[in-house]
């Protein structure tokens, strides 16, 4: 549902063939009955939606759909076994396109209005928990929340979310600094933690392997050291995009407690020390080439610079004029 939209406005959905929908696509309403096949919003995929005009009919949709496409419209020509979706005089209503006319399928939005449900509970819930002497992050509890919507009861959700936060308190808001760490004063190195970092993410994707991740992996070392490079330069957007992955296609609460930690560890690294990374660093880490390791070429090119800046000074003091 759009939720920027004043007034009234429709949704065209179509069946999405790489999900269980594809078995009853193009057939009408009497196939799907006899079948025992359900009608729901996670087989479809949205394709258009846009304001609803006062003369706007669910036939008169039907023509524009296959007469006259909007020229930004992408599926395929309206057909049956597509569902517009109406949301008119602050009344919502889902319509299933049959071989004649239109059949309304209320059962089309009862997951997703489950789930909206699901999710003001379960915010409700977690709102005030203390983890670990600390409120969970705003990024914390949207994760958590993505990842209870996927639950189709309340008492499920209910069960996963006490688990990830369990996990969370056992596990997580620790930072990247031990508390032996802290005892002990030690104040890790940008590029250290980066690689610890970065290994414990690339050990996260090898032992949760959803998109065959060791199938592309042909040199480890490298590809620790390129990621290294990458949450070192805060660039670490597309990691962040892998995590939120994990935690909407995997309903195991530890599985979604790791991700969610590391998260917010790629998050405490930012806050610690991105902002505040030598500009020499990223100026020779942007200016390396790829035949050596990351950290090699870093530490060359560093000690390169200051054997020339101390030449630079013995060069003055040879011309400063003896008063």
């Amino acid at each position: 549902m759009r939720y920027d939209y004043k007034g009234d406005f429709y949704e065209l959905y179509q069946v999405d063939e790489d999900k269980a929908g594809q078995e009853y696509i193009f057939m009408n309403m009497d196939y799907v009955k006899r079948h025992g096949y359900k009608v729901t919003r996670e087989y479809y995929k949205l394709v258009y939606d846009d304001f609803l005009e006062e003369q706007d009919t669910l036939e008169s949709l039907y023509v524009r759909f296959n007469v006259d496409h909007p020229e930004d419209f992408r599926g395929h020509s309206m057909s049956v076994s597509d569902v517009v979706v109406l949301y008119k005089d602050g009344d919502v209503k889902s319509y299933y396109v049959d071989s004649i006319g239109f059949a309304e399928v209320p059962e089309f939005l009862m997951k997703q209005e489950l789930q909206k449900d699901i999710r003001t509970q379960m915010e409700n819930q977690i709102d005030h928990v203390n983890v670990s002497g600390k409120l969970l992050t705003a990024e914390e509890k949207e994760l958590i929340l993505k990842g209870a919507s996927q639950f189709d009861n309340m008492e499920s959700a209910d069960q996963y979310v006490r688990e990830v936060i369990l996990y969370l308190a056992e596990h997580g808001k620790q930072g990247l600094h031990t508390e032996q760490d802290e005892e002990r004063g030690i104040q890790k190195e940008p590029w250290k933690a980066a690689e610890e970092l970065a290994e414990k993410l690339m050990q996260f994707a090898e032992d949760h392997d959803y998109y065959n991740y060791s199938d592309y992996l042909d040199n480890r070392e490298q590809q620790l050291q390129d990621l290294t490079g990458d949450i070192f330069m805060g660039k670490a957007f597309g990691i962040q995009d892998f995590l939120y992955g994990v935690v909407d296609e995997s309903k195991e609460p530890e599985i979604a407690g790791r991700a969610i930690c590391l998260c917010q560890d790629l998050k405490d690294y930012a806050e610690q020390w991105e902002n505040n990374l030598c500009r020499q660093d990223k100026l020779l880490y942007s200016m390396s080439d790829g035949n050596r390791s990351i950290k090699d070429r870093l530490s060359e090119n560093r000690n390169r610079i200051d054997r020339s800046l101390k030449s630079q000074d013995q060069n003055i003091l040879k011309m400063a004029p003896i008063r």
